[in-house]
C-alpha cells in the first residue's frame, strides 16, 4: 500500500493514520527540509525506514541525512531498478528485525522457564539437605511429609510405616483425618 504526501504537515498527518514501513522523502519539501522530517516521522512510527531522495546531491546533505537517521540517500533521477533494489533491502531489514524480535521473545520466555526450573531445583536441594540431616526414621518421615506437602502445595497427607501386621501412622499433616493403623 502506498500513500502520497506533498508537504511535511500532510506527510505527518498521513503517517498517523497509515502504518507505513518505509518513507521516501525528498530533501526539499516546500519550507521544510526532508532531513528535518526524519526524526519527526520516527517519533510517529519508531520502526519506519526513511530513504532520502534529491536532485541536488551534496556530500554534506547526505551526511546530515544519515546522521538524522536516514537509511539511504538516493540521487535523482532514480532508475526503477535502483529504487526497487533499495526497497527490497528495506523490507528485508524489516523482516529480519521482526524475526530478531520473535527470537528475543522466545529466548526471554526460555530464560523465564529456566529460572522457574532453577528455583524448583534449589527447593529440592534444600529439601534433600534437610532430609539427609535427619537423626532417625521417625524424624525422616515427618520431614519427608512436610517437604512433599510444601513442594507439591498439598494441604494434607499422612506418612505410614510398614509393621508386621499393617501400616502404622508415623506422621500426619491433618490430624484427625488419618487412622492410626491400617490393617
Amino acid at each position: 500500500k502506498v500513500e502520497v504526501a506533498h508537504n511535511a504537515p500532510d506527510g505527518q498527518e498521513k503517517l498517523r493514520g497509515f502504518d507505513a514501513q518505509v518513507a521516501l522523502l525528498d530533501i526539499r519539501l516546500g519550507r521544510t527540509s526532508g532531513i528535518e522530517l526524519i526524526p519527526v516521522l520516527k517519533r510517529i512510527r519508531p520502526g519506519i525506514i526513511c530513504i532520502m531522495m534529491t536532485g541536488y546531491a551534496a556530500t554534506d546533505t547526505a551526511i546530515a541525512a544519515l546522521q538524522k537517521g536516514a537509511y539511504d540517500y538516493l540521487r535523482k533521477p532514480l532508475e526503477p531498478k535502483t529504487l526497487l533494489a533499495n526497497l527490497e533491502r528495506c523490507f528485508e531489514k524489516l523482516r529480519l528485525e521482526k524475526e530478531k524480535a520473535a527470537a528475543e521473545n522466545a529466548l526471554k520466555q526460555c530464560n523465564q522457564e529456566f529460572q522457574e526450573i532453577n528455583a524448583r531445583l534449589r527447593a529440592i536441594t534444600e529439601s534433600t539437605r534437610s532430609l539427609a540431616a535427619c537423626p532417625g526414621l521417625e524424624e525422616l518421615g515427618r520431614r519427608l511429609l512436610k517437604e512433599f506437602a510444601r513442594n507439591m502445595a498439598a494441604e494434607g497427607g499422612s506418612f505410614y510405616f510398614v509393621k508386621e501386621n499393617g501400616l502404622v501412622l508415623g506422621h500426619t499433616l491433618d490430624p484427625g483425618h488419618a487412622p492410626d493403623r491400617i490393617g
